[in-house]
């Protein structure tokens, strides 16, 4: 998992190693803790609302709780 990109910037609890993508109509990231303890797969439909905010703050809780 190490090879692929740390794109979730710094969070509270170190760095989030993992990827995005998505299908139409979708956006998908997967991510993971710096020492694999812990991973979020996230599928949304980013069109209304602040998604971004939304996205950070699951993985914040998924990540760093």
């Amino acid at each position: 998992m190490k090879a692929t990109n740390d794109i979730a910037g710094p969070l509270p609890c170190g760095k989030a190693w993992g990827h995005g993508g998505g299908t139409r109509g979708y956006s998908t990231v997967a991510f993971s803790s710096a020492d694999g303890s812990r991973q979020l797969a996230l599928s949304m439909t980013p069109y209304s609302g602040d998604p971004e905010k939304a996205a950070m703050t699951l993985l914040i809780s998924a990540l760093c709780s």
